[in-house]
């Protein structure tokens, strides 16, 4: 059986100073698209390629009045008339020409736009309550409950500049996924995240047609951890522990809060080098745009040549991308660790 590719754009209605606002509209002619998306980058990005002379000269259009910087823009994708949410953003360039490509960011770029307020200083603040003192008002918030001690961000700063603090200074990463930001929620549901079917020979949706991975037995891993405990009070404390001699050796960074003494710190280090020395596939594989998936969710992999290998791994990162060669999907697998809890 043949699939159609089918692929829609939504624009929608944009403010245009000077004159009346640009109503929304729909492209359907889409010449290619690429998508990426981790928990690791603080922005999910898109990449857009639309008939130029088609849309625009034929149709008489002017490009400059229907897309520009900061228009909103949804993507969907997908087989026949069955069309799946991709990527939900904003238009962050337009490069004219044969064909149009539009680059675009999801949330985060309004985000890198939107200035903390001049205050921006607490004698001691719990990460909910900054990032809803300085995202804009109505943002959906889902951040670890976590206290941060003192917290000062310089005046005139983003709120992206203070989301990329959080991380280097704490280890929270931050992402959006479907409007709500995501920070120090690496795997947000956990083991109850969406599950989805990969085999390793079978054809059709759901199977793996190319891969780059490795199994790896748990007996042969060599682990160091670079653990920190980011302290309320006084400087942070920082360890190194695990496979320190052995020259293959992987680095792992882990976060810890409070943890008042370099012992304390490192009995919980060594105790997760163990969680983190997990059999089980590690890179990435290549499949078709359907099932679709996103990072945070699970990927149960089997192969009957080798039954002994299946097994659930957490998504770390996708890269889609829909064109006239088809429409795939680079899922890059999290660590098995991740299942308890750790992140790599």
């Amino acid at each position: 059986m043949v699939l159609v590719l089918v692929a829609r754009l939504v624009f929608g209605a944009a403010a245009r100073p000077g004159g009346p606002d640009r109503a929304a509209f729909e492209v359907r002619r889409v010449l290619q698209v690429k998508i990426e998306s981790s928990w690791r980058n603080l922005t999910g990005t898109a990449t857009v390629q639309v008939p130029g002379r088609w849309l625009f000269k034929e149709n008489r259009l002017n490009l400059k009045d229907w897309v520009r910087r900061g228009d909103p823009i949804a993507v969907e994708l997908g087989y026949g008339q069955a069309l799946r949410p991709e990527f939900s953003g904003y238009v962050t360039d337009v490069k004219p020409g044969a064909p149009i490509t539009l680059s675009c960011e999801d949330a985060m770029y309004l985000l890198k736009r939107r200035a903390v307020p001049a205050n921006c200083s607490y004698a001691a603040v719990r990460l909910p309550a900054l990032l809803r003192a300085i995202c804009p008002a109505g943002t959906r918030i889902a951040a670890l409950d976590a206290d941060l001690g003192h917290f000062r961000a310089a005046g005139g700063v983003t709120v992206a500049k203070v989301l990329e603090k959080l991380r280097e200074q704490y280890g929270f990463v931050s992402y959006y996924r479907d409007g709500t930001l995501y920070c120090g929620q690496v795997y947000r549901r956990g083991t109850d995240a969406p599950r989805s079917a990969f085999h390793f020979q079978k054809s059709g949706p759901g199977a793996v047609l190319t891969d780059q991975l490795e199994y790896r037995d748990r007996d042969d891993l060599h682990v160091i951890v670079e653990a920190t405990s980011h302290l309320l009070k006084g400087k942070d404390l920082k360890v190194t522990v695990g496979d320190v001699t052995a020259l293959d050796a992987e680095k792992r960074t882990l976060n810890y809060f409070d943890l008042k003494s370099e012992t304390e710190l490192r009995a919980r280090a060594q105790a997760d080098v163990a969680k983190l020395k997990v059999t089980g596939y590690k890179g990435s594989f290549v499949t078709y745009g359907v099932p679709g998936v996103r990072h945070g969710d699970i990927a149960a992999l089997a192969s009957t040549e080798y039954p002994e290998r299946n097994g659930d791994f957490f998504i770390d990162a996708v890269a889609k991308t829909f064109d006239r060669g088809g429409y795939r999907q680079d899922i890059t697998l999290g660590s098995a660790a991740s299942l308890y809890g750790l992140e790599k």
